[in-house]
C-alpha cells in the first residue's frame, strides 16, 4: 500500500521545525491560492476509476504474523492513561502492516485497541486498499464504518479533517470524485495531500501536457512544507503517467517533470529532497527507465553528506535499499556500514538507535549477509534493553518488530528476544 511505507521517513517528520530553519519555507502557512485554484479546476474534470485492472487475491504471509503479534502486545503495554498518544500510534503502525501483509485477524485487533481518531483514519485507508484490490465490499464496510466514527465523534477538527481526508483518498481509489463542500472540510496542510489522488483520479480524461502545465505553474512560487510535498508527489504520478507515451514524448515529458521537481527543491531542506527523489528512484527503476534511475541517484547520494546525522541516517539507509534493488549490492553495503558507523553519533537519539540498527540488519539480511544481519539485529536489541524507561523501549521495539514483519524476516532468535522483552515491560513508563 502507498500509505506509510517507510518507518523512517514518518519518524522524522516531528523535525519539521529542524528541516526548514534554513529554508525558504514557513510552517503553518496556507497553501498559496493558485495551488487551491489547481486542487478545485480537478474537481470539474471527468472522473476515472483508480483501481488496478486485476483483482488482487488476498496474501497471508505467515512468516509476518509471528513479528505482527508481538507488535500488538507491546503496543498494547504501554498504559493508555498516560501515554495514549503513543499507544494509538503503535497499535496503527501495526495495523497498516498487518493490512499490508495481509493477516487479517492481526489488523482488526489492532485497529479495534484503538481508541481514538486514528481508528476512523484507519478504517478509511484501509477501505482505499481494498478499492485498489477491486475487493469493493469488504471497502464498503470499511468506509461506512469511517464515515460512522466521523458522524458520532466530537473530535478536534485537525482530526476530522484528517479523517475526511482518508475517506476522500478511499473515495478517489473507489472511483467517486470529491466536490468542493467537501474540499472545504479539510484544513489546507491536508488539501495538499489530496493533490496527487486527485490528478491520477482524473488525467486520463484530460491532456497530459495540459495537467503538467497547469502543476507547473504551481512551482513559481514559495510553497510551504505540505504543499510542496504534494507537488512533488503530484510530478511523480505525472512521470508514472508518462510511461504510456511514446519515447519521444516521454522524454520530453520527463526533463520537463525534472525541471519541475529540480524547482520545488530549492525551496526544500536536502532531507525533504532525497525523500523524494528516492520515490523517483524506485518509480523509474519499476518503468525500466534505468538511465533516469541512474541519474537520480547520482543526485541523491551527492546531496546525503550534506545532511546532519541524524536526519542523514534513516535516508541513507533507504537509499541503500534502492541500491540493492537496483543490483548493487556492494554500494548498497557500503552505504549500510558507514550509516552503522554514524548511529553513536551524539546527535543520533537512544530511541531512534534499536530501529536504525534493525534497518541494517535487515538490508544486510536482504543481500544475503546473514552473518552480519544477525550482528546488527542483535544490537538493536541490546540497545532497546539499555533503555530505562518502558515508553521509548515499548516505541522502538514496536517499530522493530514491524520492520522485520514487512520484511519477513524468519529469525528465531531474535523473536525470541523480543518476546523476553515484552515480558520484562514494567514501570517506570
Amino acid at each position: 500500500m502507498p500509505w506509510e511505507n517507510n518507518f523512517a521517513a514518518s519518524k522524522h517528520r516531528s523535525k519539521k521545525k529542524d528541516l526548514f530553519m534554513d529554508s525558504n519555507l514557513i510552517n503553518g502557512v496556507k497553501p498559496p491560492q493558485i495551488l487551491i485554484a489547481f486542487l478545485c479546476s480537478l474537481l470539474f474534470f471527468a472522473g476515472c476509476d483508480e483501481r488496478q485492472c486485476k483483482n488482487v487475491a488476498e496474501q497471508r504471509d505467515l512468516a509476518s504474523a509471528p513479528w505482527i503479534e508481538e507488535a500488538v502486545a507491546i503496543a498494547r503495554k504501554i498504559p493508555a492513561d498516560i501515554h495514549k498518544v503513543e499507544r494509538d500510534r503503535t497499535l496503527a503502525k501495526a495495523a497498516v502492516v498487518a493490512s499490508e501483509t495481509g493477516l487479517t485477524s492481526q489488523t482488526v485487533a489492532a485497529v479495534e485497541s484503538l481508541n481514538s481518531w486514528r481508528k476512523g483514519d484507519l478504517y478509511a485507508r484501509l477501505a482505499r486498499s481494498r478499492y485498489l484490490e477491486n475487493r469493493n465490499a469488504e471497502g464498503d464496510k470499511l468506509l461506512g464504518a469511517a464515515r460512522q466514527l466521523l458522524a458520532e465523534s466530537d473530535y478536534e477538527d485537525w482530526q476530522k479533517s484528517r479523517i475526511t481526508l482518508a475517506i476522500e483518498q478511499a473515495g478517489l481509489a473507489q472511483g467517486r470524485q470529491t466536490g468542493a463542500a467537501t474540499l472545504a472540510d479539510i484544513e489546507p496542510a491536508d488539501q495538499a495531500k489530496l493533490l496527487p489522488g486527485l490528478v491520477q483520479h482524473n488525467v486520463s480524461h484530460s491532456n497530459l501536457v495540459e495537467m503538467l502545465e497547469q502543476l507547473e505553474s504551481s512551482t513559481n512560487q514559495v510553497l510551504d512544507i505540505d504543499s510542496a510535498a504534494g507537488v512533488v508527489d503530484t510530478y511523480l504520478v505525472l512521470y508514472r503517467k508518462s510511461q504510456t507515451e511514446n519515447q519521444t514524448q516521454r522524454s520530453a515529458l520527463r526533463d520537463r517533470i525534472l525541471d519541475g521537481i529540480d524547482s520545488v527543491f530549492r525551496g526544500l531542506h536536502a532531507a525533504i529532497a532525497c525523500e523524494k527523489l528516492i520515490d523517483f528512484c524506485n518509480a523509474a527503476w519499476d518503468a525500466d527507465d534505468r538511465d533516469f534511475a541512474m541519474r537520480l541517484s547520482e543526485m541523491t547520494a551527492r546531496r546525503l553528506p550534506t545532511l546532519r546525522t541524524d536526519m542523514r541516517l534513516p535516508i541513507q539507509l533507504r537509499y541503500a535499499g534502492f541500491l540493492t534493488r537496483s543490483d548493487r549490492t556492494a554500494q548498497a553495503m557500503r552505504q549500510v556500514e558507514n550509516a552503522a558507523a554514524g548511529i553513536g553519533d551524539e546527535s543520533v537519539i537512544f530511541s531512534d538507535r534499536p530501529v536504525l540498527l534493525a534497518e541494517c540488519g535487515v538490508l544486510c539480511w536482504l543481500a544475503g549477509e546473514q552473518d552480519r544481519a544477525r550482528q546488527f539485529l542483535g544490537q538493536a536489541v541490546e540497545e532497546l534493553n539499555a533503555m530505562k524507561n518502558a515508553r521509548p523501549r515499548a516505541v522502538a521495539a514496536v517499530d522493530v518488530t514491524l520492520l522485520l514483519a514487512r520484511n519477513r524476516i524468519e529469525d528465531m532468535e531474535t523473536l525470541r528476544a523480543m518476546r523476553e522483552l515484552n515480558g520484562n515491560l514494567s514501570a517506570p513508563w
